[in-house]
């Protein structure tokens, strides 16, 4: 492959939280069968992530072949889906989502109420931090 123009730069960025009420970290085998990472609720525990929206949301898939995907649902009415290829990650920074099948104009931000996810062929595992 031969790339023109292309200039590699290094990125590095800091941010600061307050006021976190709740950390939801664990190390997952994602299956074939669509789970259930976490829901947002008033009242923190187990696989319930407190407060009315997170702050962040890092996701590493550790397998060395297949992917996942990740979907992040507004009480079922909007939802947004995130594949993350083998060894890479995704990060996002709000709990915020507008999902428009139009291709539109962007439309009313709502909560993430629910993040699951679903590996493609085989379990894979996948590391997860929200806040």
């Amino acid at each position: 492959m031969t790339t023109t123009g292309t200039a590699i730069r290094t990125i590095a960025e800091s941010v600061t939280f307050s006021s976190i009420a709740a950390v939801f970290e664990r190390e997952i085998a994602a299956t074939t069968t669509l789970t259930t990472l976490f829901t947002i609720s008033a009242t923190p525990g187990g696989s319930v992530l407190g407060s009315s929206a997170f702050s962040c949301l890092f996701i590493t898939n550790l397998d060395g072949t297949n992917f996942v995907t990740v979907g992040c649902i507004d009480d079922g009415v909007k939802a947004t889906y995130h594949k993350i290829a083998a060894g890479e990650s995704l990060l996002l920074m709000t709990g915020q989502i507008d999902a428009n099948a139009d291709g539109g104009v962007a439309g009313t931000q709502t909560t993430i109420d629910t993040v699951n996810i679903k590996a493609d062929t085989g379990t894979c595992r996948v590391q997860v931090l929200a806040f």
